[in-house]
């Protein structure tokens, strides 16, 4: 498969991480105040999600790249509630095999 059709394919189907991080980034963008249930409901997201990247958003928008990669949404609000170095996620969700599979390397510290 070529590097385009993979991207398209990506693309087709985002994670419940990037599809809730698009629609904060949406409502950001538009100055809505509060993350609709309506809204998360029609792109098949917890609401409670949207509200994690919306805070991901406000207050460590240096992750919001790499959950926009495939990272985990709610390893970057832990980190980001927490408060942490960016290289905390590790203490926090530890290395299992499926984080090591799958995914870029998350939140690598940057050095």
């Amino acid at each position: 498969m070529s590097a385009p059709a993979r991207e398209d394919v990506s693309r087709r189907h985002p994670t419940k991480s990037q599809r809730a991080l698009a629609l904060a980034q949406m409502e950001q963008t538009l100055g809505t105040e509060s993350p609709s249930r309506a809204a998360a409901k029609l792109i098949e997201c917890d609401h409670q999600m949207v509200v994690r990247a919306r805070y991901v958003l406000n207050h460590a928008p240096d992750l919001v790249e790499q959950v926009e990669a495939g990272a985990s949404l709610n390893d970057a609000y832990r980190v980001a509630a927490e408060g942490g170095p960016r290289g905390a996620i590790r203490a926090v969700r530890g290395c299992g095999a499926r984080s090591a599979q799958h995914g870029p390397a998350l939140f690598a510290p940057r050095g």
